[in-house]
């Protein structure tokens, strides 16, 4: 076959690690043309597919990759969303309405770096009714935790309720009820897990 014999065998798997042999694709060549351009970018490019699959695995598991390009747990960043919370509280204190406390928190999660998003529409599906807007998450923080934030007297057993529906409507396994409206915040923060991996044993 001369020059238009590809030298030594290249075989693709589709779903396989195996990468081709850069020596040969190097020297693949047909009709007098080096074509180890085109295989070596055909490697490139399955070697960033692969790539991109175990990144896109890694975030849907475990965790969740903030506007500084860290990847971090959900427990990591329930810590800095927690941490965040402290700081707005010991600045602020009790008294103010909620949608005051709820931007100030929002402002402080993403100077912290972390992705959040405030009033966030969900939808509902009731049988064969779908809606659009069937309810508000106060903040959404990394894609992973809802935030549900009070500035009432007490919280009552309604508004834990509220959380575990809206837990459950988004499929999120993490949540935390804030009441702002303590003289101390740890009394006034509540942890709410559903389905949550790293949280066996946790309450």
């Amino acid at each position: 076959m001369g020059e238009g014999r590809v030298e030594g065998e290249i075989r693709f798997w589709r779903d396989s690690g195996q990468t081709l042999n850069a020596k040969t694709a190097k020297s693949a060549k047909w009709g007098g043309l080096d074509f180890g351009w085109g295989f070596r970018a055909v490697q490139h490019f399955r070697f960033c597919w692969r790539s991109w699959r175990s990144w896109r695995f890694l975030l849907l598991s475990n965790g969740s990759v903030g506007r500084l390009g860290i990847v971090m747990s959900i427990e990591e960043i329930a810590s800095q969303t927690l941490n965040s919370a402290f700081r707005v509280h010991s600045q602020l204190g009790p008294g103010l309405l909620e949608s005051a406390d709820e931007a100030c928190l929002w402002y402080d999660l993403t100077k912290a770096g972390l992705r959040a998003l405030r009033q966030v529409p969900q939808p509902i599906l009731y049988d064969s009714l779908q809606r659009n807007e069937g309810y508000r998450l106060d903040l959404l923080v990394e894609e992973s935790i809802i935030i549900e934030i009070k500035a009432v007297e007490k919280v009552s057993p309604v508004h834990h309720l509220q959380l575990k529906t809206y837990l459950k409507l988004s499929r999120k396994t993490l949540g935390f009820l804030i009441n702002f409206n303590v003289p101390l915040l740890k009394e006034g923060v509540h942890r709410m897990v559903l389905n949550h991996p790293e949280s066996k044993g946790r309450k």
